[in-house]
């Protein structure tokens, strides 16, 4: 049996009614945010403009009430629809993104910092990995990470090569962004810890799963300014200034000026020149690749 647009709107909207009722008839419980207490995800229907239904996260009431602000200054954090005022927020809503920059990048085992003609990262924050593609000195690098797995592609999806051995160096990356700090919270949820220091904000998030130490600084307009990880004995650090919206401008924000540096030596230094949030990105694990980190 079909049904026309009418009638699956009609249908959504019943559904809405009573969703809602059935909300406003039962009692939320405290939430228990103590640190070992577990996880307690709760999901709610969507229903877009179009009539279609969806099923999102609400934001975890044990993640706290500044990185929630910064979440949403930057567009992470939203109101579904987005022209209400109190139905639920979701704190998730870029789980990907694209950038593109020129400047200087000093990869792995590099002597000296590669000058970049261009280059375009793509990542994900719950996969979690990135695709990064650069063009240097006159030749094409791609390198590429997926949670327990590192290669090199001479073309993006094709030409796979291990490179286990960069894995280390690779995990910490996209950490070393404005929405991977809140990232970072967002998975520490409890564990998040809110100070002030100088006059600032401050929130560190233990991210256990990846045994990373995330600190992130907020500046103006309650923007991520500097974040800085502690990563098997290791110090990564990012800056990040001139935020921009993205173009063409929807909700998400990004630097245009991004400057890494390990313990205390820059290798990084970029310049913004694009930016989209929640940009396709997949980084499925070639079988050779799985085949040769086994052994």
């Amino acid at each position: 049996m079909r049904m026309g647009r009418k009638s699956v709107m009609a249908v959504a909207m019943l559904l809405g009614v009573a969703a809602t009722a059935a909300f406003a008839q039962s009692k939320t419980p405290e939430p228990d945010c103590s640190p070992n207490a577990p996880k307690q995800t709760q999901y709610f229907v969507n229903i877009s403009n179009s009539g279609m239904m969806a099923s999102d996260e609400y934001a975890s009431p044990c993640i706290p009430a500044a990185v929630v602000a910064t979440a949403r200054e930057i567009g992470m954090a939203r109101r579904v629809p987005l022209d209400a005022k109190t139905t639920p927020l979701d704190i998730k809503t870029v789980i990907t993104a694209q950038y593109l920059a020129t400047g200087t990048y000093m990869p792995p085992g590099a002597k000296a910092p590669l000058t970049l003609t261009k280059s375009r990262m793509q990542i994900s924050w719950v996969v979690p990995g990135f695709r990064f593609d650069y063009e240097a000195n006159g030749a094409r690098h791609i390198d590429v990470w997926s949670y327990k797995h590192a290669w090199n592609e001479t073309t993006p999806g094709v030409g796979a090569t291990p490179a286990m051995n960069a894995l280390d160096q690779r995990i910490p990356l996209i950490w070393l962004t404005p929405q991977g700090a809140i990232w970072t919270a967002i998975y520490a949820e409890r564990k998040t810890k809110v100070s002030t220091v100088g006059g600032k904000t401050v929130f560190t998030a233990p991210f256990d799963q990846l045994g990373i130490v995330s600190t992130a600084t907020l500046g103006k307009d309650n923007l991520p300014e500097k974040t800085v990880l502690k990563y098997k004995g290791k110090t990564y650090e990012a800056t990040f200034a001139d935020y921009v919206d993205e173009t063409p401008p929807y909700l998400s924000k990004f630097p245009s000026k991004m400057v890494w540096r390990l313990d205390g030596k820059e290798i990084g230094n970029f310049n913004i020149t694009d930016f989209h949030g929640n940009a396709y990105a997949i980084f499925n694990v070639p079988a050779g690749i799985v085949k040769a980190a086994s052994h």
